[in-house]
């Protein structure tokens, strides 16, 4: 596993944030209103990973991602025109946690973390304190172990996108 680093930009979504969502991340809209939107951040976000990747492959990791970033990456790139990359996987860490912390109570970030650290998640529910939670939690195995289950639940984005029009 090589963390390439650390792309951390809020977006403008060009909709109002929900109520609920401003419960769990503390988002609100007047944060963000000012902000450019995926059109830019979007093509800001790509020429970044074409940066560090140098025309290698690149797997994107997230937290329920499977569900929720690959899915909002597609929509938001065809919303606002932003091209897909080549050569983009995706890994969802809930089935890889589910084989490396077998006792947990459930497989809520917040929580596996929390029994891992004793601690909550600092800035949990942004893009980046939820990146450094994970690999937090996957630094502490074996670490190919961790590679070899990061590999085993990887999908290509164009997977993602066919499992998004379905």
């Amino acid at each position: 596993m090589c963390v390439l680093g650390e792309f951390d930009e809020f977006v403008n979504p060009k909709r109002d944030i929900s109520p609920g969502a401003t419960a769990v991340n503390g988002i609100e809209n007047n944060f963000v209103n000012n902000l450019d939107d995926w059109s830019k951040v979007g093509l800001r976000f790509h020429q970044w990973i074409a940066n560090v990747a140098q025309g290698l492959p690149v797997t994107l990791v997230g937290h329920n991602a499977k569900r929720f970033d690959g899915r909002i990456l597609f929509f938001e790139n065809a919303r606002h025109k932003v091209p897909n990359l080549p050569n983009l996987f995706l890994t969802d860490t809930i089935p890889v946690f589910k084989e490396l912390y077998t006792d947990c109570s459930d497989y809520k970030l917040g929580t596996i973390y929390f029994d891992s650290f004793k601690e909550k998640i600092p800035n949990q529910h942004t893009g980046l304190g939820d990146c450094k939670a994970m690999l937090r939690l996957l630094g502490c195995g074996d670490p190919k172990l961790v590679r070899d289950k990061l590999f085993k639940y990887r999908e290509s984005f164009s997977a993602v996108i066919k499992r998004c029009l379905k």
